[in-house]
């Protein structure tokens, strides 16, 4: 029973990855279906939980900023809202014990290989077919949709393998985080690659002094000399701000997008516009009719648009609760090590990314698996085998 459970959770955990791969999802209702699959598995070993009870604020605060909002019917906010509570109680620390943390512990590690995965096959399928260029951003996409997706899938590839190098000692895998940087590089996504780099060193110093000083003053040498083989990457960021600053005058610029939460924040600043909704008549360029999908432009200011204040803060403790205890104390395992390395990805990544209400986003996930996987939650040892 427990190799056909593992199976099950290795071919959800791939349905879910390959949502960002266009021609091989061709079903989008796989990734849904995978998430139904292990909210049962989940739900199976929901006895004698621990509930968060600052994560079950905010998901009510949710639930009321959609009661108490006229929010246009073809939003459909409470599918929406049901879905992302589902997810919650799957991937993050709405309800937990060891045998749920244990599992999206699996679910974690299967998800971030397949990053790795489809790093790797898009720099092949580069160099062999030449394929992967976004034609929009001139940044590199891989095999999935669009670059934005590319750039923090290389970054989650990053973290995993120096996770491999440092636990494992695997020193091959210094060939794929080069691979993996270098993916990140040319994807050409700013808040990606600013947001690693942070993450990266902020944690390093977390854990030695020492060593984060050592890394820099290498660094800095190798940086300045190897400069001409990689000075010619930087069009790509070159080329996209070009691109941000002929679109500032049109509807898809992230400032007017940032200017149009605020708008909607200042409106309703207490419940906000109501759970992953908007302001239509003054922010219709922000939403697909066609596809149904949302460009908040900030996950941080979705919150405060959607939520109002209410909702920005009970998320916000829930946040810093999943990073309290690696700030306050020494990182004292791997593990801890690459969770708090994410967890700090991903909250800088949603000052310039709006995913935090997306259900149909991997990033996601792969945020509430991090939160869920803190040490906030897993006072107990997990078997981290990976």
């Amino acid at each position: 029973m427990m190799a056909i459970k593992k199976v099950v959770i290795n071919i959800c955990a791939l349905l879910l990855i390959i949502s960002v791969i266009p021609f091989l999802n061709i079903i989008g209702g796989l990734y849904y279906a995978a998430i139904a699959i292990l909210f049962f598995i989940i739900c199976s070993n929901i006895r004698y939980v621990q509930i968060n009870r600052c994560c079950l604020l905010f998901l009510l605060i949710c639930s009321f900023s959609i009661v108490f909002n006229d929010i246009p019917s073809e939003i459909k906010p409470y599918q929406r809202f049901l879905l992302y509570f589902i997810i919650y109680i799957v991937f993050g620390p709405l309800f937990y014990n060891e045998k749920t943390n244990q599992l999206r512990l699996n679910i974690f590690f299967l998800l971030i290989k397949f990053c790795v995965i489809i790093t790797l096959v898009s720099i092949l399928a580069f160099l062999i077919w030449g394929i992967g260029i976004d034609k929009k951003d001139l940044g590199f996409k891989g095999i999935t949709g669009y670059s934005m997706m590319m750039a923090p899938i290389a970054a989650i590839s990053t973290f995993y393998l120096i996770y491999l190098l440092r636990f494992r000692h695997a020193k091959w895998a210094i060939f794929l985080i080069l691979i993996s940087l270098f993916t990140m590089l040319i994807a050409g996504s700013r808040s990606a690659l600013a947001a690693f780099l942070v993450s990266f060193l902020f944690s390093l110093f977390k854990e030695s002094k020492r060593k984060f000083f050592r890394l820099v003053l290498i660094s800095i040498p190798i940086l300045v000399i190897s400069f001409p083989l990689w000075k010619s990457q930087l069009a790509v960021f070159e080329k996209k701000q070009e691109i941000q600053e002929r679109m500032d005058d049109g509807e898809n610029s992230r400032t007017i997008k940032w200017n149009n939460r605020l708008y909607e924040f200042k409106n309703n600043p207490i419940i906000g516009v109501g759970f992953s909704s908007l302001d239509i008549r003054h922010s219709a360029g922000d939403y697909s009719k066609s596809e149904g999908t949302l460009e908040p432009g900030s996950s941080w200011l979705a919150l405060l648009s959607m939520t109002g204040i209410l909702g920005f803060f009970s998320f916000f403790c829930l946040y810093f609760i999943s990073v309290k205890d690696y700030l306050m104390n020494k990182l004292k395992s791997h593990l801890d090590i690459l969770v708090f390395q994410l967890l700090v990805f991903f909250g800088l990544h949603f000052i310039f990314e709006g995913y935090l209400f997306g259900i149909g986003s991997i990033l996601l996930v792969i945020f509430l698996l991090s939160m869920s996987l803190s040490s906030r939650y897993t006072k107990i040892v997990l078997k981290c085998q990976q």
